[in-house]
């Protein structure tokens, strides 16, 4: 099973730098292109971490930190431009305001607490890139709750106003059923330890749901 999911790591990162790509060449872009690109280059971060640090340990056997302090900028990132993209979405445009930018904040200290993380240990007691050994430390809580209340919220925009103006069964609310379910869950089973899978696994699972958005809010208007 792991030996499929490392396969899936590297392929979901050349999809995402694929796509980010074909984000960046479209002409006339509007407020929702450059949310959705900087949702997907966060993405493409995180995996990119993941997939060095398994390349560096295999190589050298250990974990090299600088390859997990890359793929958190990405990984605390993406919450935040996925939030923002289902506003921009409910709304078409937004004006950007200073409490926009303050979504961010606990993005920083998040990471302050990561790099500072072996005086304090709040962030993990005990480090590991298999989600059966790794401990959470106390503020890794306040870390996730952050996190997923940005991506259930940015869920709910794209929901709600995708069935207000398509109806649930059309092919753009389907998309985005599927596409928040699966990493949803994924990521609950792995931080609940119910599975026993690399961590990376919930970026491949990220990945999956970026293709099914693309398809929603682009294909689909």
């Amino acid at each position: 099973m792991n030996n499929i999911l490392f396969a899936l790591l590297p392929l979901s990162i050349i999809m995402l730098f694929s796509l980010f790509i074909y984000l960046l060449g479209i002409r006339n872009k509007k407020q929702i292109h450059y949310t959705f690109m900087g949702t997907v280059f966060s993405l493409f971060i995180w995996g990119l971490g993941y997939l060095l640090e398994a390349y560096s340990r295999r190589l050298f056997g250990h974990t090299i930190v600088f390859f997990v302090y890359f793929w958190f900028i990405g990984l605390l990132l993406a919450p935040v431009f996925f939030l923002l993209t289902g506003i921009i979405f409910s709304k078409t445009k937004i004006t950007l305001s200073f409490k926009h930018y303050l979504l961010f904040t606990p993005c920083v200290l998040s990471f302050l607490m990561l790099i500072t993380n072996e005086y304090h240990n709040l962030f993990f007691m005990k480090f590991s890139t298999n989600s059966s050994v790794v401990v959470y430390g106390k503020y890794f809580l306040f870390h996730s709750i952050y996190s997923y209340s940005c991506i259930i919220i940015g869920m709910g925009y794209l929901l709600y106003y995708s069935i207000k103006n398509s109806g649930f069964f059309s092919r753009q609310s389907i998309l985005i059923v599927c596409g928040s379910v699966i990493p949803l869950i994924t990521n609950i089973l792995i931080v609940t330890k119910l599975i026993d899978v690399p961590l990376y696994t919930t970026a491949i699972s990220f990945s999956f749901a970026t293709i099914c958005y693309t398809m929603a809010i682009f294909r689909f208007d």
